[in-house]
């Protein structure tokens, strides 16, 4: 279940596919950051009627400084980039910054996955007045629980965002819990 805030949230894709998996694991952990560009352009479409309002914006989901250190670039910035050209938009990568280092989500369960990020987000000082009152877009690579998001939109909600709206690339199916023998 999505946070109340998130009046919807859309994917263009399934990320179990094999051309998804490829093209998220690529622009993710392999440095082809070429990809995202054409990743965009298949986003393109998913717009809500009102992301081309003066006060409505495009925010990503912040890697941890140590993350996005290691992989020199955050994946969900480069879509909101792109994104924002398309869409003749904002997009305010520096909104929403992540408070603490987080293991990454990949093998937790859905519980976990929740406990793990919970807190995880604040919105950057300096925006809140920006985003008090307006519609934003939040932008990410994939989305599987809703956990990620959903911490994102708490702290926006709280900074008094008015309405979001969540897009990613791919939407993956929630692992299965291990069935005992």
């Amino acid at each position: 279940m999505l946070h109340p805030a998130i009046g919807r949230a859309r994917s263009f894709c399934w990320a179990d596919g094999a051309t998804a998996r490829t093209l998220l694991h690529a622009l993710k952990y392999d440095g082809w950051i070429a990809v995202s560009e054409g990743m965009a352009e298949c986003l393109r479409e998913l717009a809500p009627p009102d992301v081309r309002t003066e006060s409505s914006c495009l925010l990503s989901v912040p890697l941890a400084p140590g993350r996005q250190r290691e992989r020199g670039y955050n994946q969900s910035e480069l879509l909101a980039r792109h994104l924002a050209r398309l869409w003749r938009c904002a997009v305010l990568p520096d909104a929403i910054r992540r408070v603490r280092e987080t293991p990454t989500q990949t093998l937790l369960t859905r519980s976990d996955r929740f406990a793990n990020v919970a807190n995880a987000f604040e919105v950057t000082a300096g925006r809140v007045p920006r985003l008090r009152g307006v519609s934003c877009v939040l932008v990410d690579d994939v989305m599987t629980t809703g956990a990620t998001l959903n911490a994102c939109a708490s702290a926006l909600d709280a900074a008094g965002v008015e309405h979001i709206t969540a897009i990613t690339f791919g939407r993956a199916r929630e692992p299965r819990a291990a069935t005992p023998a």
